[in-house]
């Protein structure tokens, strides 16, 4: 087994020692081409591993703080960070596992739950938009905006029609005016001039929003733990689109959302990681 050197690109390599870490033993390669030494580390420059950053990411989603985590890594790891040290940790890579998972095309069906839940930043309240596929359960779109508006509804529905590439034929949204000119917008066709279905009552037993409350519920979970956004709130509703369709088992399906939706990835945050950082480099 062969290590590629990361400075010249070649296979030619060969073990060179071990690097004693607080984490734990490193292994030392040496390249035969460029005659350079370098760490056994998918990713280079950082006081942690891989498994490291994958526990930040995963505590901070399931809703541990920052200086939560930086106690944990000291208790179980021996690793002494700081809590900005995490929350880097948690941007840079969330960052990159975001735009690998984008690059991923959902197999979705044509009828979509659209809704809006409140939020609270630094003491103001603002939106996140949601957008769900009623058969995959996979979330297409969640965009964070100070407004509730129809140009808000409309840019939220044109990031669910890239990630689906394609419309959907029925939208179902709550009673809010905002969606009404957005879903004839972004969905209405010749052929179907009639796209968008109200919830208003409980008695309306034409169509529902349950299944994307539900998920409102379990993003709420998280929410309430942070006690308002101090300005970091699109991101966050990114990093949480991408852990709820890609890591965390919905229980009516027995599967995650992606793998519902045809997308052959498992549900793992290192072979996520690991992927996405692949392909960056």
């Amino acid at each position: 087994m062969t290590q590629k050197c990361p400075i010249c690109d070649s296979n030619n390599t060969r073990k060179d020692s071990q690097r004693k870490t607080s984490i734990g033993l490193k292994q030392r390669w040496y390249c035969k081409n460029c005659k350079k030494r370098f760490t056994e580390n998918a990713l280079p420059n950082i006081k942690g591993n891989e498994d490291t950053v994958i526990l930040a990411i995963d505590l901070y989603l399931k809703g541990v703080s920052y200086r939560g985590i930086q106690d944990s890594m000291k208790q179980f790891y021996g690793l002494d960070i700081s809590h900005i040290t995490v929350m880097n940790w948690i941007n840079r890579f969330m960052k990159e596992i975001n735009q690998y998972v984008k690059s991923m095309q959902p197999e979705v069906g044509d009828y979509w739950h659209a809704d809006e839940q409140f939020i609270k930043v630094k003491g103001k309240i603002q939106y996140v938009w949601n957008v769900l596929d009623a058969r995959t359960r996979f979330l297409l779109a969640s965009n964070a905006t100070p407004k509730r508006t129809t140009k808000a509804a409309r840019e939220t529905f044109q990031l669910a029609k890239t990630i689906a590439n394609k419309k959907a034929k029925t939208v179902v949204t709550d009673g809010s005016f905002s969606y009404e000119k957005a879903v004839r917008k972004e969905f209405a066709t010749y052929k179907n001039p009639k796209p968008h279905k109200r919830y208003v009552s409980l008695r309306n037993k034409e169509c529902s929003n349950n299944k994307l409350e539900r998920f409102h519920g379990t993003f709420r979970q998280r929410d309430k733990v942070m006690k308002g956004f101090k300005g970091n709130q699109k991101q966050f509703a990114e990093n949480f689109q991408t852990y709820y369709n890609f890591i965390k088992p919905h229980m009516s399906i027995d599967l995650t959302p992606a793998q519902k939706a045809g997308i052959n990835q498992k549900p793992e945050w290192k072979d996520l990681l690991l992927k996405a950082v692949q392909k960056q480099q």
